[in-house]
């Protein structure tokens, strides 16, 4: 299974489901390349796991986000800091909406990716 994860079909079937997401995960993904926190695995990794949608965001994750946004801004690598937290940004598209919103609040010249 990893063979084909790491293949060149699967690295450009993961690019192109970008083009069908959202703004929110859009800006998402902008976001976090622009701050160097974004690998070509996690195109993969998100294709993979965005097929389950957690309907909730936790208050664990409500007290972490802040403190997650501005790991990011400092340039932190959040998968290797925070990776369960990273984990469920990748699946749950609301945690991902509050986490674009706690960043162009922090750091208003990230809102146009």
């Amino acid at each position: 299974m990893w063979r084909k994860l790491n293949s060149p079909t699967a690295a450009s079937h993961a690019a192109r489901s970008w083009a069908m997401l959202d703004a929110v995960d859009v800006q998402f993904r902008a976001i976090l390349q622009m701050l160097g926190c974004w690998s070509p695995q996690a195109d993969q990794l998100f294709a993979l796991m965005a097929r389950t949608e957690p309907a909730v965001v936790t208050t664990q994750e409500k007290l972490l986000l802040p403190q997650v946004a501005q790991a990011v801004l400092a340039r932190t690598d959040i998968g290797v800091v925070y990776p369960k937290f990273y984990r469920q940004l990748l699946v749950n598209p609301l945690l991902r909406q509050a986490f674009v919103q706690q960043i162009t609040q922090l750091q208003p010249d990230l809102k146009e990716p």
